[in-house]
């Protein structure tokens, strides 16, 4: 009936949060072993999994609910996750089952490289990587799985300020610092793991703040390539 296959996928979504949540920031304090912050988390993705059954839950989420959790109350965390996943500003579109937006982005994102750097796009396409093979994680998580997190939390910043661009200029950027590195690699098997787990003289705030602030993605030039 449908009842019972109602039923039954909302035990699929509560056995895949209880997986993402033990899985979530495993290496901040607030998170490791049974802390009231992991049930905080568990708490919210069941509930917003209820309040916009549209949407239910997608991995990625537990990674951004996670970072709010760590500087406001549950309460605030909640809310501020509906903001972020239900504002066209911010990520409307991100978590929906079918992950539309999320490979339009990454089609956008290779066209912004191209334009951008080329040489560099050039030798990825070369070797067989296409940007959907590495950039859903950054996208879907918000790069908060970066090894350097006063970088994150910049990023953080600057996308709660000017909204989703700041998404494609971050991924521009690590590209940039990236590029002498990619470049030297002949391999989709050196490359994408590579990609995957950024090392992080490459990607601390030091390094990367300053490339960051010097990319530009403009609206008109992302509504363009949209279109």
């Amino acid at each position: 009936s449908k009842e019972e296959e109602c039923d039954l996928e909302w035990v699929k979504t509560t056995r895949q949060i209880l997986l993402d949540v033990g899985r979530t920031h495993c290496d901040h304090r607030l998170f490791i072993g049974d802390t009231p912050t992991k049930q905080s988390l568990f708490r919210i993705l069941m509930l917003y999994a209820e309040y916009n059954c549209a949407v239910g839950y997608c991995q990625g989420m537990a990674y951004v609910a996670g970072l709010l959790l760590m500087y406001m109350s549950e309460e605030d965390s909640f809310w501020a996750l509906v903001s972020l996943l239900e504002r066209p500003k911010y990520l409307s579109g991100y978590y929906d089952p079918s992950l539309s937006k999320i490979r339009t982005h990454a089609e956008v994102f290779g066209l912004l490289l191209k334009d951008k750097s080329p040489e560099l796009a050039a030798h990825l396409d070369g070797l067989g990587v296409h940007p959907l093979m590495y950039v859903t994680s950054w996208f879907m998580c918000l790069f908060t799985t970066l090894p350097c997190w006063d970088t994150v939390l910049s990023i953080c910043d600057l996308l709660f300020l000017e909204g989703v661009d700041t998404i494609l200029r971050t991924a521009l950027a690590i590209m940039q610092v990236c590029s002498p590195e990619l470049l030297a690699m002949h391999r989709l098997e050196k490359v994408l793991p590579f990609l995957q787990h950024l090392p992080s003289r490459l990607v601390s705030h030091e390094h990367l703040s300053r490339i960051l602030w010097q990319t530009t993605v403009h609206r008109w030039e992302f509504g363009l390539y949209l279109d």
